[in-house]
C-alpha cells in the first residue's frame, strides 16, 4: 500500500502501476531488459518499439513540435464557443431575438461538437487522428469564412454548426494524441498546458475578438480565425506526423520479472495471429508492418517511411477494429463507473459557460454598467487564472507523481495524479460560489476578477488530475475515455442553453451559485473514493469485462 492507495487481494501486477524508476539498492534483473531515458534513470512507459516508423523514437523536441501544432489548432478552435458573448445585447436587438436565441447561438455549436466527437474517435483508431485534423481544419476555415459573410440569425446558426464539425476535431482527439507522443513521465504537465491552451481560446480569445468586432465588424473578426486556421493547415500537412502507432506494446509492469514480460509479448503474438486468421486477405495486406512483434521490437527490419510519405494525408488503415464496434464500446463506456465519474466531476469548466451566459446580464445593468468591452476584458481575469493553474501544475504535478513513486518502492500508481484535487476542490468553490454572493452585494469589479479566476484555476488543475488520472489507468481506452469526457463537456452546456438563462432568473445569482460550488465540491470529494480504492477498482476490471469489452 502506498500513500493511501490499497492493494488488491491478488498479488498480481495491475495495469497502469508503472516500474518507473530502477532501484539502485536491488538486484537489476527486472529492468535491464527495459528501454530507459536518456540518462538512464526513468524506465520508460511504455516501451518504444524498434521501429523506424514509431513516434516514440523520435527526439522529444519533434514531438513537442507535433504537440503545439495541435494546440494552436486547439487554440483557434476553442475561439468560437464564446466570441459573441460579449455582444449577446446588441446581437439580440440587430435580430429582434432574446437573449436565450443568442445564447442557442453557442449551444447548438456545443451539440454539435459533441455529436461529431462521438464518431470521430473510432474513425480515428481506424484510419488515424492526422487526417480528422486535416478535415476538421478545412471545415473550420470554410465555417468562419460563411459567418463573415452571414448577415441573418439562421445563416449564423448554420454557419456555427458547421464550425462545430470541424472543432469537434481538436476536442475529440487532442488529449488522446499526448498517450501518442510522450512517455507517462511526460504527460502531466502536458496535460495540463493543454487545458491552458484549449481555454485560452476561450477566454483570451473574446476580448481580442471583441476588439476587432467594435473597430473592424464581426466579418473581420471570423475573417481573421479563417486566415489562421489555414495556416495551421499547412502545418499540419508539412510538419506533423500520423501520432497513431499500430503496435502491441508491453507497459514495463511494476515487478514484473524479464520472462514475465515475455510471457506477455507471447501472448499477445498468439491474440495476434488469432486477429490474422480472422481477418480477410484484404485486411492483412492493410496492416501496418509495425503491428509485427518480435523479441527485438515490432517493426525491427521495416523501411523508415519518406518525408514525402509521411506528408501524404492518407496513411492507410491504422487499426483494424470494426468502427461500428469502436462507436458502441465508447457509449458503454460512457457508463464504466470510474470514466462516468471522471465525466460528471470534470465539467467545472462546462459550468463557466453559464457565466458566459448570463454575463450581460449580471453586468450591462447598473450599478456596473458594463460596456461589450468590459465584459470581453474580464475573460482576460479567466485566462490568468488558467495560466496560474498551469504553472501550479507543471511545477508540481509530474513532480509530486515521481516522488509518490520513489517513496513507493519506485511504482507508480495513476491515483497519485488525484492529489491535486484537494487544492482544486477548495480554489473552485472559494469561485464559484463567491462568484455568485460577490455580484448579489455588489462587491468591486475587481472582486469579480478575482473569484473568476479563482474558478476558473481551480477547474483547470480540477480536469488535469481528473484526466491524467483515467488517462494513466486505462490506457487502453484512452480514446474512449476522452470522448466520453469531452461529449459530455459539450453536450451539457448545449442543455445549459435552454434551462440555465430561466433558473439563473429566477433564484438569483446567489443561490444558483452557491449550488453549483456545492456540485463541484462534492463531485471532487468522491475523488477520494477513487484514489483509496482505484488500484483494486482497476484489479477488479482487469479480470472481467464492462458490458462485454476487455480493459486491456
Amino acid at each position: 500500500m502506498g500513500f493511501g492507495v490499497l492493494e488488491p487481494s491478488s498479488t498480481e501486477v495491475v495495469q497502469g502501476s508503472i516500474h518507473l524508476f530502477d532501484d539502485p539498492n536491488a538486484s537489476a534483473e527486472n529492468t535491464t531488459h527495459l528501454k530507459h531515458s536518456k540518462d538512464g534513470k526513468i524506465v520508460l512507459a511504455p516501451q518504444p518499439s524498434d521501429s523506424p516508423n514509431d513516434i516514440l523514437n523520435l527526439p522529444l523536441w519533434r514531438r513537442d513540435l507535433m504537440y503545439w501544432v495541435i494546440i494552436i489548432g486547439t487554440v483557434f478552435s476553442g475561439i468560437h464557443g464564446p466570441i459573441l458573448t460579449p455582444i449577446t445585447l446588441e446581437l439580440a436587438a440587430k435580430w429582434d431575438k432574446t437573449v436565450n436565441d443568442i445564447a442557442q447561438l453557442s449551444s447548438y455549436l456545443l451539440l454539435v461538437i459533441g455529436a461529431c466527437i462521438i464518431f470521430y474517435g473510432p474513425l480515428a483508431i481506424k484510419y488515424g487522428k492526422r487526417i480528422i485534423y486535416i478535415f476538421g481544419t478545412i471545415t473550420l476555415v470554410a465555417a468562419d469564412i460563411w459567418a463573415a459573410r452571414a448577415t441573418t440569425y439562421n445563416s449564423m446558426m448554420g454557419a456555427r454548426c458547421l464550425s462545430g464539425i470541424g472543432q469537434g476535431a481538436y476536442e475529440a482527439l487532442s488529449l488522446a494524441m499526448i498517450p501518442d507522443l510522450f512517455f507517462v513521465h511526460e504527460r502531466g504537465s502536458r496535460v495540463t498546458l493543454f487545458l491552458l491552451c484549449l481555454q485560452t481560446g476561450v477566454f483570451l480569445g473574446v476580448p481580442i475578438g471583441t476588439q476587432i468586432v467594435l473597430h473592424s465588424g464581426i466579418e473581420w473578426c471570423f475573417g481573421g480565425l479563417a486566415i489562421g486556421e489555414a495556416i495551421i493547415l499547412v502545418a499540419l500537412i508539412f510538419f506533423v506526423r500520423e501520432p497513431g502507432f499500430g503496435r502491441h506494446h508491453i507497459d514495463p509492469l511494476a515487478h514484473v520479472a524479464e520472462d514475465a514480460i515475455l510471457d506477455k509479448v507471447h501472448e499477445v503474438e498468439y491474440t495476434h495471429e488469432e486477429e490474422k486468421v480472422s481477418s480477410s486477405p484484404e485486411e492483412q495486406q492493410q496492416r501496418p508492418a509495425e503491428a509485427q512483434l518480435t523479441r527485438g521490437g515490432p517493426g525491427a527490419d521495416e523501411a523508415p517511411k519518406t518525408y514525402m510519405q509521411w506528408v501524404n494525408p492518407w496513411q492507410g488503415v491504422i487499426g483494424h477494429e470494426n468502427i461500428l464496434k469502436s462507436t458502441i464500446r465508447t457509449f458503454a463506456l460512457s457508463l464504466h463507473p470510474t470514466i462516468l465519474w471522471a465525466s460528471i466531476a470534470a465539467l467545472p469548466m462546462a459550468w463557466s459557460v453559464g457565466i458566459s451566459f448570463t454575463l450581460a446580464l449580471e453586468l450591462s445593468p447598473p450599478p456596473y454598467n458594463f460596456s461589450p468591452t468590459g465584459l470581453a476584458n474580464l475573460y482576460i481575469a479567466a485566462w490568468i487564472g488558467i495560466t496560474i493553474a498551469v504553472c501550479i501544475g507543471i511545477a508540481t504535478i509530474d513532480p509530486i507523481s515521481k516522488f509518490m513513486a520513489r517513496r513507493n518502492r519506485n511504482i507508480f500508481e495513476p491515483e497519485f495524479r488525484l492529489v491535486m484535487l484537494f487544492p482544486a476542490l477548495i480554489i473552485a468553490g472559494v469561485g464559484f460560489i463567491g462568484w455568485g454572493w460577490a455580484y448579489t452585494t455588489h462587491v468591486h469589479w475587481i472582486g469579480l476578477a478575482i473569484l473568476l479566476l479563482l474558478a476558473n484555476c481551480g477547474a483547470v488543475l480540477g480536469n488535469a488530475a481528473i484526466i491524467g488520472y483515467v488517462v494513466d489507468a486505462h490506457r487502453s481506452w484512452a480514446n474512449e475515455s476522452q470522448v466520453v469526457l469531452f461529449a459530455w463537456k459539450n453536450f451539457y452546456p448545449f442543455t445549459m442553453g435552454y434551462w440555465f438563462v430561466p433558473w439563473f432568473i429566477k433564484d438569483g445569482p446567489k443561490k444558483t451559485w452557491a449550488a453549483v460550488g456545492g456540485i463541484i465540491v462534492g463531485l471532487y470529494s468522491l475523488g477520494l473514493i477513487f484514489y483509496v480504492f482505484g488500484k483494486r477498482m482497476r484489479a477488479f476490471w482487469q479480470k472481467r469485462s464492462f458490458l462485454g469489452f476487455a480493459a486491456n
